[in-house]
């Protein structure tokens, strides 16, 4: 994902598209109340893609906002078609008309202000610092950020290194090769008790 620090300008114009998009998740859900539906899953995923857009004033996503700027073009053209056939029916229900027309105008809104806000990034690019890099489950910098929580563990590594290189590698080699890996104190006295020893029992004789 294309990353980038907004403006100022850009900021304002992401709080506006978070407006419209609030306001288009409405009228979606007034369209079901009027039997009005058939855009509704178009509609949901053009909200969720650009609230995940805009949704850190930190760094906005530039292909997601030219996401939204195709799907709101694509819906308005879709809703139109929808109002202009609903009126040729003959269909005067008020929860439909009103889903219709707030279609037609807030998408035409929606696209226009988010190809404003698009350009404005486009054209004042300013690439997140390493650290400022968005994780998996949020923020950049955040406390669940995958990528810090790497950056943590290659950071213990390298502290580690100076200890390992001190300590070498270990060396399972024997100390004495005629011994084995056998402790020196159970080796002397296994060494002991295989040397001869002469008999200390009573003498008898043959005869």
């Amino acid at each position: 994902m294309a990353k980038c620090v907004p403006t100022p300008r850009a900021r304002q114009l992401g709080r506006l598209l978070w407006y419209l998009l609030i306001i288009l998740f409405i009228l979606m859900i007034v369209g079901f109340f009027g039997n009005v539906s058939t855009s509704g899953l178009f509609c949901i995923g053009l909200v969720i893609t650009g609230l995940c857009g805009v949704r850190s004033n930190d760094c906005y996503d530039i292909e997601q906002i030219m996401c939204v700027v195709f799907f709101s073009g694509y819906l308005w053209v879709f809703s139109l078609v929808g109002l202009i056939l609903y009126l040729v029916d003959g269909g005067q229900s008020p929860t439909a008309l009103v889903s219709f027309f707030g279609g037609v105008v807030f998408y035409a809104f929606t696209c226009y202000f988010s190809k404003q806000l698009y350009d404005e990034l486009r054209l004042n690019y300013t690439a997140l610092a390493p650290d400022q890099q968005p994780g998996m489950f949020g923020g950049g910098g955040g406390g669940f950020g995958m990528g810090r929580f790497m950056n943590r563990g290659q950071a213990y590594q390298q502290a580690d290194a100076p200890y390992q290189n001190q300590q070498g590698a270990y060396d399972q080699r024997p100390v004495n090769p005629e011994q084995g890996n056998i402790p020196p104190y159970q080796a002397s006295s296994r060494q002991a008790s295989q040397k001869f020893q002469a008999f200390k029992g009573p003498g008898h004789s043959l005869g």
